[in-house]
């Protein structure tokens, strides 16, 4: 059975960065990306954030928030400079919002940018929280809007026109059936020199809940990628065959800096022509399912490198209804 895109609600970014005190056992990758980037918390006198993340995490207690300098290092640096760059008339588009505190806090509310452009925040579903709701009233529209559904079913009316700047992080790319049809999207909203940006785990090893009161270790591949001859491909080498994209950086982590106990990716790719091509995969076979703990999903979904032709003859025989 395919996933629902329900169970994506509670990303992989709320549940590292969103006050479970056990993710960083339970999901090893949690604590070294929250070890790594500074992400923003509540802070008195001269307490660093990154000095205060290291104690909240030594006493397996965190209540954290992702905020734009976190995002900008889960996503190699590349983010602030870019939105930085941005003048009125300019727009960037962030996907898997949530309540959008990166983009409230971190740009839209922040003095150190000026002349911003205007602000689109993603997420297929919109949290009832004070502080979007008097951000809405505050920059209106033509400045901030947010678009309550999967990025994959948006058009260019949702966003007002094409974004200069795309980023997820742990978000779409992490959830989705199709990847594809996530990218493609990303490429389609992303007017041409404007970039695209998305952290995503590609490999998960660790504690997975199988049965009621029952947990076991298990390795898990968020993303794997084959040719037509079953050769295996990473996530980097499908995405370097695309036209009309380039991969223009790209960073791989590892847990512990150990292969064995996971795989986290970040790549940039920049947008050099309307005339672009992102290389179709389809789905050998649904999706399966992880539980992390306490209702995390993470899919596993193994794809094949195939033609726009036979792409949209597979997604029209999934389409159809089935007799049960």
């Amino acid at each position: 059975m395919f996933i629902h895109r329900t169970f994506a609600m509670l990303t992989l970014a709320t549940f590292c960065l969103g006050g479970h005190g056990d993710a960083a056992t339970i999901f090893p990758v949690c604590k070294t990306l929250l070890a790594r980037s500074g992400a923003q918390v509540q802070t008195d006198g001269e307490t660093s954030e990154r000095e205060k993340l290291q104690s909240t995490l030594k006493n397996n207690s965190f209540e954290v928030e992702r905020g734009l300098d976190s995002s900008d290092f889960l996503l190699g640096g590349d983010l602030i400079p870019l939105l930085k760059k941005l003048k009125p008339g300019h727009r960037w588009a962030n996907i898997g919002a949530g309540a959008a505190r990166t983009e409230i806090d971190g740009y839209l509310n922040n003095p150190e940018f000026d002349n911003k452009g205007s602000v689109v925040s993603v997420s297929i579903s919109k949290p009832n929280d004070e502080k979007l709701i008097l951000a809405e009233k505050q920059f209106g529209e033509t400045q901030f809007r947010y678009v309550e559904k999967p990025v994959e079913s948006t058009t260019l009316a949702d966003f007002g026109g094409q974004a200069d700047v795309v980023s997820d992080v742990l978000a779409s790319v992490q959830y989705a059936d199709s990847i594809f049809e996530v990218i493609n999207k990303f490429a389609e909203i992303t007017r041409v020199g404007g970039d695209i940006l998305v952290h995503v785990s590609t490999r998960f090893n660790g504690k997975v809940k199988t049965g009621p009161g029952k947990m076991e270790n298990a390795k898990y591949d968020s993303i794997k990628i084959y040719d037509s001859k079953n050769n295996e491909l990473s996530l980097i080498d499908w995405l370097q065959t695309f036209k009309g994209l380039k991969l223009v950086n790209h960073k791989i982590w590892y847990p512990d800096d150990d292969p064995s106990k996971g795989e986290n990716v970040f790549f940039h790719l920049k947008k050099v022509s309307s005339n672009f091509t992102v290389t179709p995969l389809v789905l050998m076979e649904p999706p399966k399912a992880a539980l992390i703990p306490p209702s995390t999903y993470v899919p596993e979904r193994k794809y094949m490198i195939t033609t726009k032709k036979a792409y949209l003859k597979a997604k029209a025989l999934l389409a159809k209804p089935r007799d049960h």
